[in-house]
């Protein structure tokens, strides 16, 4: 069955749908979640029970532009998605629609739009376009040096390390019950250095998409909320925003969602 709805669509070719019933059936992106290797596509349309939909282009490339191309281009049939329409996810929510994408490049810039299809060939305006790049990101969970328990981590292998590793990029240690987050460069000259900069507060990791130009500390003080933008060795960033400290685990916890850019030299996250 295609799309949620449990109307049998009508017969290809049949009656064309009103232009304000096409504009009220444009989709909005409204959420993009990335992973090394694919991205999660969000979007919401205002479909009511009685809209009879095909399902969803969704339309993928490595150019900008492809949102004001015709549905009879080719480059835009090159770009649709597992060649196929999508019928839509199966949560029940109509008009709430998402898709994973899978098997794409690490690093590498994507621009996507969906747009809904009628039986009959017809689609709707196509949502604007939205710009993302699978890259390593999630929540990590760090304790202070010495306690034995994820005491670093490493961006570039999206793990946790041993503290003096070569590949650890940060550790936390405390003072008077203050957590610190630091550059391993401070335990030894051998191991790597990494800058902080404060970026400020925020409720949402979407916040502070680009990397301040501050050339950054060797070790800053963490509080809840704050986001904080790595400058590493290697002219690679990473974003940290502080969702949690815990002071009364053994030992203490500090939670961190976290985002990488694995593009040497680039300033948004």
């Amino acid at each position: 069955m295609l799309g949620c709805s449990s109307t049998a669509p009508p017969p290809e070719g049949g009656l064309a749908l009103s232009e304000a019933t096409r504009n009220r059936l444009q989709p909005n992106i409204t959420d993009i979640s990335v992973s090394p290797n694919g991205a999660v596509v969000e979007w919401q349309v205002d479909r009511q029970r009685d809209d009879v939909i095909r399902g969803y282009n969704v339309y993928v490339g490595r150019q900008p532009g492809l949102d004001q191309l015709s549905l009879d281009n080719e480059r835009l049939d090159d770009a649709l998605h597992n060649q196929s329409t999508y019928p839509g996810d199966t949560d029940g929510d109509i008009r709430s629609e998402s898709i994973v994408l899978q098997r794409l490049e690490t690093g590498e810039r994507y621009y996507v739009h969906v747009r809904t299809v009628f039986p009959g060939g017809q689609a709707s305006p196509p949502s604007e376009e939205r710009v993302f790049m699978p890259r390593p990101q999630g929540v990590i969970t760090l304790h202070p040096r010495l306690s034995g328990l994820n005491e670093g981590y490493s961006f570039t292998n999206d793990t946790t390390v041993e503290l003096r590793s070569l590949q650890n990029d940060l550790y936390i240690y405390t003072i008077r019950d203050t957590a610190f987050l630091a550059s391993p460069s401070r335990l030894s000259d051998g191991l790597r250095t990494t800058r902080f900069v404060n970026l400020g507060y925020a409720d949402e990791f979407t916040a502070y998409p680009e990397m301040s130009s501050a050339n950054g500390v060797d070790k800053v003080a963490l509080d809840k909320g704050q986001v904080l933008g790595v400058r590493l060795n290697d002219d690679r960033i990473a974003k940290l925003r502080v969702v949690s400290i815990d002071k009364e685990a053994d030992p203490m916890a500090v939670t961190f969602q976290y985002r990488y850019q694995p593009v040497a030299g680039e300033t948004r996250f």
